[in-house]
């Protein structure tokens, strides 16, 4: 708990760990009443490693909202890094690049937002991308090595900057955003390694 100085709250805080952190804000007047909200901080480390995968898995039923019978193989290559000399957020190499075989969705990245490598061999970032060749797409891939898993979130850019209920594909929908809540889901072939 901590108390106002002049109207004002400020509390700061150093992260250890490269990671998503969902941080929860309760506000509370002096007459009892409160009010709760919270935010997500993106914590990354340019010397904190990079991830491949060339895997695949089996896409389930309702993961592409413009077609929720479709299910099928999702193919993902990806291999987002930060060179030498980035300070981030944005990752100066890699790329992303998904398909939905038999559903006709296919992503490909224009450019990366930040990526996150955690101690725990873990895996998030974002950018932005086409899908068919049309612009206006953001998209998070969330994995987990060992046992490998995967998480594709893609939705429309007009619909903001980070995923809400307005998506386009998402193969586990019930996962939360936080990359330790994101629930990916087994790999049915091919591999996603974490490298530090």
């Amino acid at each position: 708990m901590f108390a106002p100085a002049d109207r004002t709250c400020r509390q700061a805080h150093v992260f250890t760990n490269p990671g998503m952190y969902t941080i929860k804000l309760t506000v509370t007047d002096d007459d009892g009443g409160s009010a709760t909200a919270e935010t997500m901080v993106v914590v990354y480390d340019p010397d904190g490693g990079f991830a491949t995968s060339g895997a695949h898995l089996d896409s389930p039923a309702g993961s592409l909202t413009s077609d929720p019978q479709a299910s099928g193989r999702l193919n993902v290559q990806m291999n987002p890094m930060y060179k030498p000399g980035d300070t981030g957020p944005v990752p100066g190499g890699g790329r992303i690049s998904t398909s939905l075989q038999g559903a006709g969705m296919v992503l490909e990245s224009t450019a990366l937002s930040w990526l996150v490598i955690t101690p725990d061999y873990k895996v998030a970032v974002k950018g932005v991308g086409t899908v068919n060749g049309a612009s206006g797409y953001g998209f998070i891939v969330y994995g987990y090595d060992d046992p490998d898993r995967l998480r594709l979130v893609v939705w429309p850019l007009s619909a903001g900057e980070n995923p809400g209920s307005t998506k386009l594909y998402d193969n586990r929908a019930v996962g939360g955003w936080d990359l330790d809540v994101a629930d990916p889901q087994p790999l049915s072939g091919g591999s996603l390694q974490v490298h530090q």
